[in-house]
Parts: structure tokens; C-alpha cells; sequence
């Protein structure tokens, strides 16, 4: 059954998947010790959830497995919270997801065509070290979570929390501090201490003098 399924699949998102990738009221509701905290793990686990009810969407009679944390951050291209409510230890939330049309095919025909898992797993390395991300656009945040993950000595990236404007990450990294602050300077990024853990930002432009003429 598992060719027939996936040649269903393939001609389905030929059809259907490329032009259907948003997916609206997603509701999502955490409680934690604070609200930040009920927050930042609500819009972690909003991904999942709105993963699921695409597919659940297409495919209601055989739902894949959701992908890893960090293969599913990759195929979100966008999310918008559209409604919120907030209390001192809970938040709730309803949200709208876009999803990347490619990454959500090779995965879906990923899993259907092999049962073998498509990411290594975390392996135990000397270093892991605590980063929180800063940044003002997705954009900016893909870009600091490609770039990490291409460096010289890092194995991993692990999300331990996303939300619009900051997020804290995970990585395990072989190697010295100060190669790890060089390397992500050549790429616009600055990395700095932050008490027991580290912050990472776009650097910022220089300040141009006026020029009277």
C-alpha cells in the first residue's frame, strides 16, 4: 500500500499543495510558571500544531508523523497571531502559519518512501552552549538559524523556544568562543556574553555622518 499512497501523494501536491499552504485558526493554550514562559512554549507548539492540521487537512485518512523541531521551523515561512488572551501564568492563542510548498512535499514523500528517520541524531558533544536570538523580522531570524547551523564546529541547533522577536536555541559546538564570535561576524552577526549564556543579533549598520555641503 505504501507506493500506491505515495504516488496519491506526489500527484496530489502537484495539484493541490503548492497553492494551498496557509492554515488558519490555530489554536493553541499553555500554562506555565509566568506568561512569557506559557508564550514562548504555546508559539513553539503552535508549529506542531498547525504541521498537523494542514495535513490533517489533505490527508485525513493516513496523517504522517509530525518532522522534528528544527526541519519544521524551516518550513514555516511565515505565522501571524490573530488573536491572543493573556493571564499570569497561561496564554492562549489563534494563529495563521504559511508553509514553505517544497519543504512540505520532501517530507511528506521523505517519509513515505523510506521509514528511516531524515535527521541525525543529537550527538553528545564537549560544548553546548545557551544562545538567545534576537531579531526583528522572520527573515532575519532565518537567516541567524542558517548561518549557525553552516558554521565550522557546530553539530546541532536545537529550538528550545520561538517566538516573533527573540528565540532561545541549543547548539553543540566543537570548538573555541572566540572562532565561534569570528565566524559569525564575517557573517553580520554578533555574539556576546549574556550572564551564564550567550546573545547572538544582526549587527548594526555603522552611523553615517551628515555631510554639509
Amino acid at each position: 500500500m505504501k507506493p500506491v499512497w505515495f504516488l496519491v501523494i506526489s500527484l496530489f501536491f502537484q495539484d493541490t499543495l503548492a497553492t494551498a499552504l496557509t492554515v488558519t485558526d490555530v489554536k493553541v493554550s499553555v500554562t506555565a510558571d509566568s506568561a512569557a514562559a506559557a508564550r514562548d512554549q504555546a508559539l513553539t507548539k503552535a508549529h506542531a500544531l498547525a504541521f498537523q492540521k494542514l495535513v490533517k487537512e489533505n490527508f485525513p485518512d493516513n496523517s504522517p508523523p509530525s518532522p522534528p523541531e528544527d526541519l519544521l521551523i524551516d518550513m514555516v515561512t511565515n505565522f501571524s497571531i490573530d488573536r491572543e488572551k493573556t493571564t499570569p501564568q497561561s496564554y492562549a492563542a489563534s494563529l495563521t502559519f504559511h508553509f514553505d510548498d517544497s519543504h512540505v512535499q520532501d517530507w511528506l514523500r521523505q517519509d513515505f518512501a523510506s521509514s528511516e528517520s531524515s535527521t541525525a541524531p543529537f550527538k553528545k558533544e564537549e560544548n553546548r552552549i545557551k544562545i538567545t536570538a534576537d531579531y526583528s523580522t522572520f527573515a532575519d531570524w532565518k537567516h541567524i538559524k542558517k548561518t549557525l547551523e553552516r558554521l565550522p564546529g557546530v553539530e546541532k541547533v536545537n529550538i528550545i523556544s520561538l517566538s516573533p522577536q527573540s528565540a532561545d536555541l541549543e547548539i553543540a559546538y566543537r570548538g573555541e568562543m572566540p572562532d565561534l564570535q569570528h565566524h559569525l561576524n564575517q557573517e553580520d552577526l554578533t555574539l556576546v556574553p549574556q550572564g551564564q549564556a550567550w546573545q547572538i543579533s544582526l549587527n548594526k549598520p555603522p552611523s553615517r555622518s551628515q555631510v554639509i555641503y
